[in-house]
């Protein structure tokens, strides 16, 4: 049965008059992003030592450079069913050591399933932005993805890429975007399984 996660209290959000969370200054574990935010600013949550958990509804479309940089306690990381993010920053969650769980979701995230579910809207994931986590298993890239950068989930765990048959764009995998994972990693299209070095 998921846990109940409090919501935080919104005046340890720091949100400007563009809907840009700035700054968190609470001291919660888990977190649930005001509604009203369309992007999670540059460094809002960097090095945060105290957050375990995070939910982040579908009003936001951007997490920008190193919002979570260096959360080292931060594991798991929901997203509305719903959701609406277009786009993770460059170093975003770079050095969140423990996180391993990336789920669509509303309430508290589920680890009895190894693949990472990331929302189909995303387009562009940043430089580093996964580096140096502990995210393992499966990911899933939709129609919308196209841009992959540079060591976006170096030294991470992930020995599956399933790519999304429907996609009409070609989906660009920056260098060493996978480095030091698996020494090879299973790439699955439409249902068939090859098997490549990245």
């Amino acid at each position: 049965t998921p846990a109940s996660i409090p919501t935080s209290t919104p005046a340890f959000f720091q949100v400007d008059e563009n809907n840009t969370l700035k700054y968190y200054s609470g001291t919660e574990t888990d977190i649930i992003i005001p509604e009203d935010v369309s992007t999670i600013g540059p460094d809002a949550f960097k090095e945060n030592k105290n957050i375990s958990s995070v939910i982040i509804p579908k009003s936001v479309k951007e997490i920008d450079s190193s919002a979570f940089k260096y959360c080292t306690s931060l594991s798991s990381v929901g997203f509305s069913d719903s959701s609406t993010l277009k786009a993770i920053g460059s170093s975003a969650f770079e050095g969140c050591s423990n996180l391993s769980s990336i789920r669509l979701s509303d309430s508290i995230l589920q680890t009895d399933d190894t693949s990472l579910q990331l929302p189909h809207t995303i387009a562009k994931i940043g430089d580093n932005a996964f580096k140096n986590t502990a995210l393992a298993g499966s990911i899933c890239f939709y129609a919308e993805m196209v841009f992959i950068g540079q060591n976006a989930f170096e030294n991470t765990n992930i020995n599956k890429i399933i790519l999304d048959p429907s996609s009409q764009v070609k989906l660009e995998i920056s260098s060493y975007a996978f480095a030091n994972c698996f020494e090879s990693i299973s790439i699955e299209l439409a249902n068939k399984d090859s098997s490549l070095i990245l």
